[in-house]
């Protein structure tokens, strides 16, 4: 029996455990009867090894089972039967195995690093075959996983077949690109003739005679603006036949789909105008003065130069003209409805945005023009690198700079990029970004080109421990200590479902994880919301806000105070009215709303932009609504406070208080009084009796939850305060100057002025004050754990802020609000046995295995992320 056996310390308890064949003590109840029993096991193995071996080593393991496992170190050193090591030097590891890292010189800790989320895009078509090309997205490696239709395709070799170069394509001062099926057609600056070359530098022909400046290309006819003759739109093939005049106007930014060409119309105070490739249909599209015009799947998009150059799209047939920003935006690009483009209005920066107006966000901080895209990345000039020739992916990651020339006209197909050297005569050049890696895999496959596969690791970390011989033995037991445990906690009660709710995770979720759920693991197979934090939902100035079933209803300030609606994922933007609608409430579908274009008159309208109807004629504050009766302040009968009925009927006053900040629970109405110069707060019910004032503070910004009311009190410097809807239990909360404040399941919501406006939550003891985001946040309102607020510190778009995350797990579980669960962070194996996790503690990682029966142990311990501190073993 070969055993380790050190002066170390207890990883549980911190005591130091001496090195010894015999005990001396165990600290546990009925300690003194098994040491006893110990001492005389010992002397029997002494005095009859042989005969009694195995009877008493399984006797030594039924009392190790016994001992608690704060104990399992004493009793391996005790025994002999075992191993333990602390890393306090490599011995026992074998190093030239390992890929884990190992710092015995600092924390004496094995670190896993998590696994790098690593893809690879197939480069051309593939029928049947163990060879693939790719285009590399990340480094591949030899005995990776290429995951294929969710089988694991092992990579046996990789070799490298092709390179990345730049190509001068001619010797012509060119300019006004376009390329098809790799012929580049382009205006010849020595002459501005029409040109035509392959990619490969071969066939320079010489199209046309004419000026010709804004060239587009599809299906093999050519597209120009002829500058011989007053601007107007010509097309030729690319034979150099078919030369036909189109139009009588003067038109560039010229765009084509399906053999539509659309324009601006200088000739019409430069509209923008679409017209058949045959010459006919010729129709005006809108009345803005168009200009960077790119058409995509019958949706054209433009920069609007009559309101503020801002990002504007329109159907083709002239309908849904939208503007999609409040930015200057010039080199539009666009790819699968994402509209890239250099924002003027900021540093002239790359931007993103999504044709419905959501998710805009900055890629880049480079002066960034003459913008492309293919496949998700976006290739443009860098301005503030001379010029030179970048590329960036869709996300903002992969900034690369491709050349050391300077670049301009930059198009791209099928990963090859043209552009105009300006370093060089403004000759024709091609940038190359050609697969670089062909990868042979164990089974063949059949795929397409710019499909993307995930790449695993098949040991991303692992510590090998150098083989140790016992005698034949049936069971291992491995604990594996850490220093911590990460963890997730699920938000609200689960019965037998495979969906749960969590919020708080130690560290990001990823398909696939782990989580040890009832000593049983349960792999993560979907996110929902992975990332907890903040999203922009439009590009409108939206106040007044509302929100039922995932539907946010707001106030679009910049486009007259119109009613808009939109998804919680930023899809489904629509407008409902043409009303300057505010204080805005809502109930079943059915929105109620101030129409400021209409006297300030209380208005209802369906939430599908139906059924308008003007319901009084006050003029109506503070709007709330509750079983279909409304209550707002009557200003044009002193602010008093009124109701009326869904339906227009039943108008009624309730008080002849000053009433403010309205809102309204079980038929009882919350209400600032303003009469005494003070806004106290009361409450009435909803028939006008029971009128009861709750406290003597200056009250305003009113939340209610479950007749707990909280508000600002500006009788004590804004902070927060709550109070019992009987007038007890006035308590303050918090020292923040907090108002937009709104509350849900039993926490506060606010934007403190304290800190510049931030949005802040607070538990409803007063407990857990945390700082969720760091913009300027007003007009709270929150649904299922999720925030939406006006971000004032970007225009007033609307944004939301998750704080959970949903997930589905492969099997369902019953789980309690609250409840912590471990995610699994290790796997162990030993002698490529696969080691099942039987339980977690709180402090160490317990696996086991029996039926073994053998005598060497080569013990393997893979992790993800979690810092390994010490790790023992025993066997019998």
């Amino acid at each position: 029996m070969v055993t380790k056996i050190e002066t170390l310390q207890d990883p549980k308890t911190g005591n130091i455990v001496l090195p010894r064949t015999r005990s001396t003590a165990v600290t546990m109840e009925n300690g003194e009867l098994l040491e006893n029993k110990l001492n005389n096991i010992d002397k029997d193995i002494n005095s009859q090894v042989n005969a009694i071996k195995n009877k008493y080593y399984m006797e030594l393991l039924e009392i190790k089972s016994q001992l608690e496992e704060a104990n399992l170190i004493d009793f391996i050193n005790k025994t002999g039967v075992g191993y333990y090591d602390v890393f306090t030097d490599t011995n026992g590891i074998d190093m030239d195995k390992t890929t884990a890292t190992v710092n015995t010189a600092g924390t004496g800790n094995v670190v896993f690093n998590s696994p790098e989320q690593r893809q690879v895009a197939i480069a051309e078509d593939v029928s049947n075959s163990n060879v693939v090309k790719i285009k590399e997205l990340n480094t591949a490696k030899e005995n990776d996983d290429l995951i294929v239709d969710e089988v694991a395709n092992k990579i046996t070799s990789i070799e490298n077949s092709v390179y990345y170069d730049n190509l001068s394509i001619n010797s012509d001062n060119s300019s006004h690109i376009a390329v098809e099926n790799r012929v580049v057609y382009y205006s010849n600056n020595d002459n501005y003739h029409l040109y035509k070359i392959n990619s490969d530098g071969s066939g320079r022909t010489a199209l046309n005679s004419d000026y010709s400046v804004d060239i587009a290309v599809e299906n093999d006819v050519i597209y120009y603006q002829n500058n011989s003759d007053n601007g107007y739109l010509y097309k030729i093939n690319s034979d150099g036949t078919g030369r036909t005049q189109l139009n009588s106007n003067n038109s560039s930014f010229i765009a084509v789909e399906n053999g539509v060409i659309y324009y601006r119309n200088y000739s019409d105070n430069s509209y923008l105008y679409k017209i058949n490739s045959d010459g006919t249909g010729k129709i005006s599209l809108n009345s803005d003065d168009s200009n960077y015009i790119v058409v995509e799947n019958g949706v054209v998009y433009y920069q609007n130069q009559s309101n503020g150059n801002y990002l504007y799209k329109i159907n083709i047939d002239g309908s849904g003209r939208t503007a999609l920003n409040s930015d200057n935006s010039v080199d539009i690009a666009v790819e699968n409805g994402v509209v890239y483009y250099r924002n003027q209005s900021n540093g002239n920066y790359l931007y993103k945005i999504n044709s419905d107006g959501t998710g805009k966000t900055r890629l880049n901080s480079d002066y960034s023009n003459y913008i492309a895209v293919e496949n998700g990345v976006v290739y443009y000039r860098n301005y503030s690198d001379n010029g030179y020739l970048y590329k960036i992916n869709s996300d903002g990651t992969g900034r690369t700079q491709l050349n050391s020339d300077d670049s301009n006209y930059i198009v791209v197909e099928n990963g090859v990029v043209y552009y105009r050297n300006q370093s060089n005569g403004n000759y024709l050049y091609k940038y190359t970004s050609i697969p670089a890696k062909q990868l042979t895999l164990t089974n063949p496959i059949t795929t397409t080109v710019d499909t993307i596969y995930s790449l695993l690791s098949i040991i991303p970390n692992e510590l090998v421990m150098q083989p140790q011989t016992f005698d034949t033995f049936n069971t291992v037991e491995l604990a594996l200590f850490t220093n911590t445990f990460n963890k997730v906690t699920i938000n609200g009660d689960v019965v037998d479902s495979n969906e749960i709710t969590i919020k708080a995770t130690d560290r990001a979720l990823n398909i696939g994880d782990k989580l040890f759920i009832d000593n049983v693991t349960n792999v993560i197979t979907n996110t929902d919301c992975n990332d907890i934090g903040e999203t922009q939902l439009n590009s409108d100035g939206s106040v007044y806000t509302a929100i039922e079933n995932g539907v946010i209803y707001y106030s679009n300030g910049s486009d007259s105070g119109h009613l808009y609606k939109i998804n919680s994922d930023g899809t489904g933007r629509t407008q409902l009215n043409s009303d300057d609608s505010q204080y805005i409430a809502i109930e079943n579908g059915v929105i109620y709303y101030q129409n400021n274009s209409d006297n300030k008159y209380l208005y209802k309208i369906n939430s599908d932009g139906t059924g308008r109807t003007q319901l009084n004629s006050d003029s109506s504050y503070f709007i709330t609504v509750e079983n279909d009766v409304i209550y707002y302040s009557n200003s044009s009968d002193n602010s008093h406070l009124y109701k009326i009925n869904s339906d227009g009927t039943g108008r009624t006053q309730l008080n002849s208080d000053i009433s403010g900040g309205i809102v309204v629970e079980d038929e009882i109405i919350y209400y600032s009084n303003g009469n005494n110069n003070y806004f106290y707060l009361y409450k009435i019910n909803s028939d006008g009796t029971g009128r009861t004032q709750l406290n003597s503070d200056d009250s305003q910004y009113i939340a209610i939850e479950n007749g707990v009311i909280y508000y600002q009190n500006n009788s004590d410097n804004k902070y927060l305060y709550k109070i019992n809807s009987d007038g007890t239990g006035r308590t303050q909360l918090n020292n923040d100057d907090s108002s937009h404040m709104a509350v849900e399941n039993g926490v506060v919501y606010y934007s403190n002025y304290s800190d510049n406006s931030h949005l802040y939550k607070i538990n409803s003891d007063g407990t857990g004050r945390t700082q969720l985001n760091s913009d300027i946040s007003y007009g709270i309102v929150v649904e299922n754990g999720v925030i939406y607020y006006r971000n004032n510190s970007d225009n007033y778009y609307l944004y939301k802020y998750n704080l959970y995350i949903n997930l589905t797990l492969t099997n369902p579980v019953t789980l309690t609000d609250g409840q912590s669960i471990n995610i699994v962070d290790y796997m162990s194996q030993i002698n490529d046995i696969d080691m099942e996790l039987d339980y977690i503690d709180t402090q160490k990682y317990v696996f086991k295995k029996d039926g073994l029966n053998t005598t060497t142990t080569d013990l393997t311990v893979k992790g993800l992320s979690t810092e390994l501190k010490s790790l023992c073993y025993s066997v019998s």
